[in-house]
């Protein structure tokens, strides 16, 4: 292909290329200055100016021939051209950064150095892999001999004085100290040189070293991932959004400041009269008035009571004094990142943000800069707060990019945000830097990730200046060995003490789920006769099948309600408020998987636990008299056991966990009930057991941080050394399956439909076409009140193809039990509680 120096680079249609980059890269620097980060000895400034090459850099592929007749074709046309190798874009812009980071003030001041290899490579890196997923240097950075020729093609097609002056753009207004401009000809001329040099340098940081080689720096494992994703988030983020003019300043102040939680409390509660409304009037003041006395310095806090005391409040008390303290600091848009283990209390917890904010601002709607619901279920909703309101991609790209005071979101998603290179979680993490990061019900997170999670909330701290707050009723201390916690409300042993609601008796003979019905049958209809109770078992299998004999025993003067991930989410939730109203007529025995576990307002005066890790069983013992209604409720913890004779406990738990919790158990029971404060002793003897285990999985993922490893390309079965190996959800062989039980789910899914029949045609523009794009997302998201997410082997004759199953209402009666959920295929056995940690 000839050279055209005649030609008008675009980025997009109608969008000058020129104008793209400067733009980006500008946003880019100032996403990277609004909260000041420490990774000495490359300064604060010299990662903005880092940021700003990666954003200047990243679309410069475009100046090609190739790409722009790609651009520009008809459709038929454009899908032949995308398939061809010359129209990619990033692999030349990352050259280029490399090309231009190496003639910096700042590549010359950290020559040899280890911190100068790790700087050289975050902006080629973060552009190479800004439409993908960060791998290792290894894999992203070492260029082929057939990926030298296309590069050689490109900028051949390329060459010409508009690419000449976006080269000297870039070299210009980074702010690198960038010494001479680099040119087309130079560009051509040095391009074997410079991809041997960036191939070698890549290789060499892969293999060889961070732990010892940049230990001189401080920048050691999960440090060094920390600075290249913070890097390549505030590129992605300012490419998606950069015309968003909310990027251009910091959050506006609202007015939900320190004291809006104190004033919601006083109008909410007043002074309280009864004894659990005091201990949570003290409770809260003591939390207060220890954040206020502590160091200035302080990062880490943590907030242990008993359930029932309202632990959310406090935290989020604690939450906005602690980011006001980070503005005073120097951190321009502090976020207040509160993240929950289970999709099903989110909703709760949001309903409290929400009126919490209401209370603060005089009165809904929410502006979206104030709070926003970031989970798989939840509606992409930013309102403006004044007359113009957000287009749906608009809306889309401000909460992806967490632009508010206040994200509500799941630990899943905040840790794939840390973990996982992917480029649509990586966006987000640049809102982390100078943020509060709350973790409530932390004793939810996966025992074989403690100590890589340990680490990296440490780099948090240390490299993005965070502050951590951990809400647990559970105290794990598996953070002490790294950083010490300030715990908030120091005397919390004594609210356990004063808080004897419970008395917990132990069974650990084995029984199948025919003898346990009888059991609890008894009960009910004995010493618990009228009373409610919650039986929570470890799998969907079991709820279904114990509900069923239940409801054969308890007799027709009892309501027996099945819970599980088997139920359409929109169920569930009816469920759950259903069995929270207190003028019930009937007594009612739910019967639910983990779910209502942690976080759900329910109290019932008998619950029945299957054997479980000793936290669980203290959560579920939280939904026992936990408004201290009667003078002590009732928990039975048991052992349930399939047709095989194995525990259910053990297809679910880790088995470290496991053994821990049975080793308590055998030393406490004797016949004696134990008391609600003795079940802190139990909490107290399972963490001492638990805490000098390691785990393989966190020891691959530090192996891999070490190495600045994400991900390994192409390694089959082999154990592999990365990062995503901090998965909070494990891959699972599910179809997506919709159920249309009624008109709201049958208009959902015509909605649905529409959209994804409905596409943009060639004049579309870009915005028209990402608003479509946006609109299909929000109603894809729409369909979540009745999707559910079911094992293939549970499918039956029904193929996913790798869609969403449509079960239409005709059919639904078939496929789909309106008392247990979704009518399971093939034997009913022991299988996972499905969704039960979201």
């Amino acid at each position: 292909m000839s050279r055209r120096a005649d030609l008008r680079l675009e980025a997009h249609p109608g969008e000058p290329l020129l104008v793209h980059l400067a733009s980006v890269g500008a946003a880019a620097r100032r996403l990277a200055s609004f909260s000041p980060v420490f990774f000495d000895p490359i300064p604060c400034a010299a990662i903005a100016a880092i940021a700003h090459l990666a954003g200047f850099t990243h679309d410069l592929g475009k100046a090609t021939a190739f790409f722009q007749d790609y651009l520009h074709a008809p459709p038929d046309r454009a899908r032949q051209l995308k398939a061809d190798p010359r129209t990619r874009h990033a692999l030349l812009g990352a050259v280029v950064a490399w090309a231009l980071y190496g003639r910096s003030d700042l590549a010359r001041s950290l020559a040899g150095t280890p911190a100068g290899a790790l700087a050289s490579i975050i902006a080629p890196w973060a552009v190479r892999r800004h439409h993908g997923r960060l791998g290792s240097p290894g894999d992203d950075l070492v260029i082929g001999d057939r990926d030298v020729d296309i590069l050689r093609e490109q900028i051949e097609s390329a060459m010409g004085p508009e690419l000449d002056l976006i080269l000297a753009g870039a070299g210009r207004r980074t702010g690198l100290g960038i010494d001479r401009p680099l040119t087309g000809d130079e560009l051509l001329d040095r391009l074997q040189d410079l991809v041997d040099d960036l191939g070698i340098e890549a290789t060499g940081l892969s293999n060889s070293s961070p732990s010892a080689a940049l230990a001189t720096t401080g920048l050691q494992g999960l440090s060094a991932c920390l600075l290249v994703q913070r890097v390549l988030s505030v590129l992605l983020e300012a490419d998606r959004s950069y015309s968003l003019k909310e990027l251009r300043s910091p959050l506006p102040d609202r007015g939900v400041g320190p004291a809006c939680v104190s004033r919601y409390r006083a109008s909410r509660f007043g002074a309280g009269k009864c004894e659990i409304d005091q201990l949570r009037a003290r409770a809260a003041a003591e939390a207060i008035e220890t954040l206020e006395a502590a160091a200035e310095d302080a990062s880490v806090f943590r907030l242990t009571l008993p359930t029932g005391l309202g632990k959310t409040l406090v935290g989020l008390d604690a939450a906005v004094r602690l980011a006001a303290r980070q503005q005073c600091a120097g951190h321009r848009q502090p976020a207040i990142v509160y993240a929950l283990p289970f999709v099903s209390v989110l909703e709760q917890t949001e309903g409290v943000l929400e009126t919490v904010a209401a209370t603060a601002l005089g009165g809904p709607p929410i502006p979206g800069d104030v709070l926003v619901s970031h989970h798989h279920r939840a509606e992409f909703r930013y309102p403006s707060g004044g007359e113009d309101e957000y287009t749906p991609n608009q809306s889309q790209l401000l909460v992806e990019g967490w632009r508010s005071s206040m994200v509500l979101t799941t630990t899943v998603q905040l840790f794939e945000s840390l973990f996982s290179g992917r480029t649509r979680t990586t966006r987000k993490l640049h809102r982390l830097a100078g943020s509060v990061v709350v973790l409530d019900e932390v004793q939810a997170l996966p025992f074989r990730f403690w100590p890589a999670i340990r680490e990296m909330l440490a780099a948090l701290v240390e490299r993005l200046g965070a502050k951590i707050l951990l809400v647990t009723a559970t105290e794990p201390r598996f953070l002490e060995a790294r950083i010490p916690a300030v715990e908030l409300v120091p005397r919390y042993r004594e609210y356990f003490g004063q808080l004897d609601r419970t008395r917990t008796h132990l069974d650990m003979e084995p029984r199948d789920l025919e003898s346990l019905a009888t059991i609890f049958a008894a009960r009910l209809q004995g010493d618990h006769a009228g009373q409610s109770a919650l039986v929570v078992v470890n799998t969907v299998a079991a709820a279904i099948d114990l509900s069923s004999r239940l409801s054969a025993l308890v007799g027709p003067g009892v309501d027996v309600v099945s819970l599980s991930t088997n139920l359409v989410p929109a169920e569930r939730a009816r469920r759950i408020a259903d069995a929270a109203r207190r003028d019930r007529r009937r007594p009612l025995v739910l019967v639910s998987t983990q779910l209502v576990e942690a976080g759900v307002d329910l109290s019932f005066p008998v619950v029945f636990r299957d054997l479980a890790p000793v936290s669980s069983i203290v959560q579920a013992a939280g939904r026992c008299n936990r408004h201290w209604e009667k003078a002590r409720g009732d928990v039975y913890v048991f052992t349930a056991v399939g047709a095989d004779g194995r525990p259910f406990a053990d297809v679910v738990y880790d088995p470290v966990e496991l053994s821990a919790t049975r080793e308590v158990l055998r030393r406490l029971a004797g016949g004696t009930p134990i008391d609600e404060p003795g079940l802190l002793t139990a909490v107290d003897a399972w963490f001492e057991r638990m805490r000098p285990s390691g785990t393989a999985e966190s020891e691959r993922a530090l192996a891999g941080a070490r190495r600045l490893c994400f991900r390994v390309r192409g390694t089959g079965g082999q154990v592999r050394e990365e990062l995503e190996c901090v998965r909070l959800i494990e891959d699972r062989d599910t179809a997506e399956v919709f159920v249309e039980i009624d008109d709201a789910a049958e208009a959902a899914w015509r909605e649905f439909e529409r959209l994804r029949r409905q596409r943009p045609d060639r004049w579309a523009t870009l915005e028209q076409r990402m608003d479509h794009s946006a609109g299909l997302r929000a109603a894809t998201r729409a369909l979540a009140p009745w999707r559910l997410s079911i094992g293939k082997g549970h499918l039956g004759d029904l193929d996913s193809g790798g869609e969403i199953v449509r079960v239409v209402r005709a059919d639904v009666v078939s496929r789909y039990d309106m008392a247990t959920g979704w009518r399971r295929a093939g034997a009913v056995q022991a299988s996972p509680a499905e969704g039960a940690k979201e």
